[in-house]
């Protein structure tokens, strides 16, 4: 006999905000610039209102209460940071195996396999470490991420004295690793302390926050790609890789200040 509260406005809202963040950079108009400036005012917006909305006995879809944990609020926006990287790498790939060097699109999923497959494995020997190594298994899992992308790119510039294309079946398979392995620990990290009757939102935000980082960095970095091949597709890979490496170095050092925080003493 409990009425179902959906709060329509936060939704609505939330939604709203996403639309404006996330448009711009899909649409090929350029008034779609304009909504980018509305993304933060429709989140500032949405938290007020979700507070108001709890404060007067609501069910608010997102209990504000939840970024007070911080496990889950550095979890997550490590994971953003990584995504806005590492999401693009099998785009650049393909379009300089394909577009530049002519390779075949089955020969250019061949070279990715190595990486699912020993993503799926790591995704579960990490369970075995993370409770006790923590989020130095993080940090270890992300500078592997970073060294990947670091051989990739000498793969590439070392083709002309005839390092065949094909090797970077292998470097890649440093990332596959690297982030089975960092998904698996860092959402058991970032939900370690969450509530379990919030267990489904944070998942939902978590999950939202790395799709918008995943969405951005394909954007960002493919710009970067084709903004460079007028100089040649090895230029144009160098610096899309260096981009994706960037990005999850920044997430690494995130999760470095994570790890000191939650060594810290709790004052009393």
């Amino acid at each position: 006999g409990e009425k179902l509260d959906l709060d329509p406005v936060g939704t609505i809202v939330l939604t709203l905000a996403i639309l404006a963040l996330m448009y711009p950079f899909m649409a090929h108009a350029a008034w779609a610039w304009a909504l980018l400036p509305l993304a933060p005012l429709f989140a500032w917006l949405w938290v007020r209102w979700e507070r108001r909305y709890a404060a007067r006995g609501g069910a608010p879809m997102v209990d504000m209460s939840l970024f007070g944990y911080r496990s889950f609020r550095n979890g997550m926006l490590v994971s953003g940071v990584m995504f806005l990287g590492i999401a693009s790498s099998f785009a650049v790939l393909a379009l300089f195996l394909q577009n530049g060097l002519g390779v075949a699109a089955i020969a250019v999923g061949l070279v990715g396999l190595p990486n699912a497959i020993v993503s799926a494995y790591s995704s579960v020997w990490s369970v075995k470490y993370v409770m006790t190594h923590g989020r130095r298994l993080i940090v270890l899992v992300l500078l592997l991420m970073v060294l990947g992308m670091v051989l990739s790119i000498g793969v590439v510039l070392l083709q002309p004295l005839g390092v065949p294309w094909w090797l970077l079946a292998g470097t890649l398979t440093l990332n596959g690793f690297a982030m089975g392995a960092f998904g698996s620990a860092n959402q058991t990290l970032s939900m370690q302390d969450v509530p379990a009757e919030h267990g489904g939102t944070a998942g939902g935000i978590k999950q939202t926050v790395e799709r918008i980082g995943a969405a951005l960095g394909n954007a960002m970095v493919v710009g970067v790609f084709f903004g460079l091949v007028p100089l040649g597709w090895t230029t144009a890979f160098t610096g899309a890789y260096v981009a994706i490496a960037l990005c999850v170095l920044a997430a690494a050092v995130l999760a470095v200040f994570d790890e000191r925080q939650h060594r810290a003493p709790v004052a009393a």
